[in-house]
């Protein structure tokens, strides 16, 4: 009996011990998951009202920082030399367009050379080959002609005649202007006519325009002893285009002008040439643009008083007209002097404008 008391006291403890064993199991079971529900929430994505902060950044080598600085700089220094290559390039292009539409292509219109005639004498100092205008002295003959609805182009009278005498050695300008009325000898025609019909005579012969410049330059060489080296013809459209060309002249006119004979005085032909090569051209307005315009001295061989009375006007049958003109008789003991020291002639007696 007593036995079976401590068999059943055992029990009851085995028992007893086993309910604490039982019972102690779920909390170690809870211990035990508590570290991986925190390793789940720690590896568990953030919702959406949580703010995902970037990884800290990791430390550069100083090394490493001033390459990174220097990369951009060349970028940088790349980059401005192309915008800088394509601003030059684009200006370069522009202005090789405007030159060649502006510039060139009506140069190369207006360029004409005229031969020297047989008859004509032969220049004293060679024009050199290079088209250099520095250097040198030239006399430049300049026409002017009314090339309107008056008369049939090229029969047309030179209204203007002018020597321009350019000393780019002393940095000189003198232009020496001969009134159209002069009544002197016209070589190769023969005769006495005024000094404008000489082109209008030449181009008579067989309609052509370098006759008359030929006879026009061979009138002034003969008559009054000056080489001429470049010509240049201007129309009165010519002229008109010339100044459009070079921007325009404003003129205040505060009458109203009325041609009822000729309205339509200055055509539509445009005409301008010139021997003076592209070259030469461009070289003598550089010459012009730095010389002083004040400084151009003008001297018209026409009436004055005194020493400076360089021709009589009178009025004369004209043969070629059929009819009595105005006209101007040269005074060469004036005239002679004047072409000797412009011109740098001496004492030579090369007025022979009665032929």
């Amino acid at each position: 009996m007593d036995y079976e008391q401590e068999t059943n006291t055992s029990d009851a403890g085995a028992s007893s011990s086993s309910s604490i064993d039982t019972s102690s199991s779920p909390e170690s079971g809870v211990a035990a998951e508590q570290p991986q529900e925190r390793d789940a929430q720690a590896v568990e994505p953030p919702t959406s009202g949580t703010a995902l902060l970037p990884p800290p950044a990791l430390p550069q080598s100083p090394q490493k920082t001033k390459c990174n600085k220097r990369r951009r700089l060349v970028r940088t220094v790349i980059i401005v030399v192309l915008v800088l290559l394509v601003l030059c390039g684009g200006a370069a292009a522009y202005s090789y367009y405007y030159f060649e539409a502006n510039i060139q292509k009506p140069l190369s219109t207006m360029i004409h050379p005229v031969q020297r005639a047989k008859e004509e004498p032969q220049l004293a100092t060679p024009i050199p080959t290079d088209s250099a205008v520095s250097g040198r002295v030239w006399n430049i003959l300049l026409l002017g002609s009314d090339n309107d609805q008056k008369f049939n182009f090229p029969d047309v009278l030179t209204q203007v005649l002018m020597v321009v005498h350019i000393d780019t050695i002393h940095d000189t300008v003198t232009m020496l202007s001969i009134p159209r009325d002069s009544w002197v000898s016209v070589p190769e025609v023969g005769g006495m006519h005024k000094i404008d019909q000489a082109f209008l005579l030449g181009t008579e012969q067989h309609n052509s325009f370098d006759n008359g410049v030929q006879l026009a330059r061979l009138t002034v060489e003969k008559d009054y002893g000056i080489s001429i080296d470049r010509y240049a013809w201007v129309g009165l459209s010519g002229f008109v285009k010339a100044i459009d060309t070079l921007g325009g002249v404003n003129i205040d006119v505060t009458h109203p002008i009325v041609d009822d004979t000729y309205p339509e005085d200055t055509g539509s032909s445009g005409y301008i040439y010139t021997d003076m090569s592209e070259q030469e051209l461009l070289g003598f307005a550089l010459f012009g643009r730095t010389f002083p315009g004040n400084q151009i001295k003008h001297i018209t061989l026409g009436p004055g008083s005194g020493n400076q009375d360089y021709g009589d006007e009178t009025t004369i049958y004209d043969p070629a007209a059929g009819a009595e003109q105005d006209a101007i008789i040269p005074r060469c003991q004036n005239i002679q002097p004047v072409i000797n020291h412009l011109f740098g002639l001496g004492n030579a007696q090369s007025c022979h404008v009665n032929g």
